[in-house]
């Protein structure tokens, strides 16, 4: 397995461990599905993205990968001092704006964690952007395969 089938396997875990089985068949994880979550569903899905961070910087460890998993915890340590709460009331903000619905919930987590950091404003903008970008794009290729 290389690197980037390791980073997307451990993205596969981190959001299938946070998703309540009832919430299975839905792949549309985003802001219109966070809205309509209740506070414990939000709550359960951030831990969820932690512990997923925290195995896959054990499994990368156990198969040898020193470099992905310096690089997965290297990113896991900015948001270890974060409570819960607190990402969620982020992302809860970041879904306030109509305009970030179509954000995956995966990619909403990450940009809270670079606000919570106080990444640099351009920064978060461009991820939004692209964020936005992305989930536009699998909307048009959802549609298509209908």
């Amino acid at each position: 397995m290389n690197k980037y089938q390791k980073i997307l396997t451990i993205a596969a875990l981190i959001i299938f461990s946070a998703i309540p089985c009832s919430f299975a068949n839905d792949f549309n994880w985003n802001g219109n599905w966070w809205r309509t979550q209740p506070k414990i569903v939000k709550a359960i899905y951030v831990s969820g993205m932690r512990a997923g961070v925290y195995g896959g910087i054990v499994m990368l460890g156990a198969e040898g990968d020193l470099a992905a998993m310096d690089s997965l915890q290297s990113s896991a340590t900015r948001f270890v001092d974060f409570r819960t709460e607190q990402i969620v009331d982020g992302m809860n903000r970041l879904y306030s704006d109509n305009r970030n619905l179509d954000i995956d919930s995966s990619c909403a987590f990450h940009i809270v964690e670079l606000q919570l950091i106080g990444a640099p404003e351009s920064q978060i903008r461009k991820l939004i952007k692209i964020s936005k970008e992305a989930a536009a794009e699998f909307k048009q290729k959802e549609q298509t395969h209908r």
